[in-house]
């Protein structure tokens, strides 16, 4: 992995910090580095078997790749075509059909589910070449344009996705919006909407978790829901009931202790409360009696030393009230006649 990363830090392109501002999980990060920095993925994922790869499919892509660069330049359409219809639809990549394209491979000829815009306008930056085809039409080029033109209109603002046509909103395009506002997700279509350019827009502003559908959001919640809420805590009122899990009401309440209020009594834990009063004394109000200890209205009056005022006799303990009249002297009308005597 770390051999990644240190190649991830000095590639190319809007994703050069990609893996510095830690917008990864391992589960999903082969895919993604293989994408964006245009590394062959049969070759990312033999170096990586432990994450479930078979890295003999490597090997059997080299072979592949091997016989259509074998192939003369634009040596026919026809041919070209013969060669790729021999290959497997799982071994196709971006980087065979580059090198099928030199040796006269036809775009008409590419399946539906390779054929990608970023494919697409890679294909013309071939054609576009001296020796060209009878395909280096005004038609390419304007297309090849408007999609340069609409893809620096993302980088400096990701909302400007919803000015774009949707023919030329494909996923590298989606990735570059997302990550530059993560709200740019509302803007992105069904068929672009993958869990990773989800997860994405999440890392970066926790509110686009409000335009992913439920049956992405089921796929791996407990990542997805957490990065959300981590970038920001309101968003949990998106999260389903069902996965408001501890582990995002500790997140939660540690950014705004006052939501310990909504948080059901089952759920709340000790070290949770001391979490919420810790960021604002408060929340003490909605501890369960059985959490309120010494210790947490400690906490309570080295933010508010006047609290004491309402804090039981019983637990007034000594160094409660230490604590609080060192925060403000005048909660000292507070304290017990027992205590004042020893001089506090």
């Amino acid at each position: 992995m770390d051999k990644i990363i240190a190649q991830g830090l000095v590639s190319e392109g809007p994703f050069n910090d990609f893996l510095t501002k830690g917008l990864y999980d391992p589960r999903i990060f082969l895919r993604i580095y293989a994408f964006i920095l245009d590394e062959n993925y049969f070759a990312v994922c033999r170096q990586y078997p432990e994450y479930g790869y078979d890295p003999t499919q490597y090997d059997t892509y080299q072979k592949h790749l091997a016989e259509i660069k074998k192939l003369p330049d634009r040596v026919s359409i026809y041919n070209a075509g013969i060669e790729m219809s021999k290959i497997p639809d799982s071994y196709i990549t971006e980087e065979l059909l580059l090198v099928a394209f030199t040796k006269g491979y036809s775009w008409f000829n590419v399946k539906k589910i390779h054929g990608t815009l970023r494919i697409y306008l890679k294909f013309l930056e071939i054609i576009r070449k001296p020796f060209g085809t009878y395909l280096t039409s005004e038609y390419y080029t304007k297309d090849f344009e408007c999609y340069e033109l609409c893809l620096r209109a993302v980088k400096q603002n990701g909302l400007a996705l919803q000015f774009i046509n949707d023919k030329f909103k494909e996923e590298h395009l989606c990735f570059v919006a997302v990550y530059q506002n993560g709200l740019a997700l509302q803007f992105v279509s069904d068929e672009c909407k993958t869990y990773d350019i989800c997860y994405i827009a999440c890392k970066e502003n926790g509110l686009a978790l409000q335009f992913i559908s439920d049956k992405i959001k089921k796929s791996n919640p407990r990542e997805l829901f957490k990065r959300a809420v981590e970038q920001n805590y309101r968003v949990i009122e998106f999260v389903p009931p069902e996965y408001r899990t501890i582990e995002l009401y500790l997140i939660v309440v540690a950014k705004n202790g006052l939501y310990l209020e909504h948080v059901p009594e089952e759920n709340k834990l000790e070290n949770m409360s001391k979490l919420a009063v810790r960021q604002n004394y408060r929340a003490i109000e909605f501890v369960p009696l059985q959490h309120r200890t010494e210790e947490l209205y400690q906490l309570v009056v080295q933010q508010n030393g006047l609290y004491l005022e309402h804090i039981p006799e019983k637990n007034k303990s000594f160094i409660v009230c230490l604590e609080a009249v060192k925060q403000n002297g005048l909660a000292l009308q507070f304290v017990s006649e027992e205590f004042k005597r020893f001089n506090l």
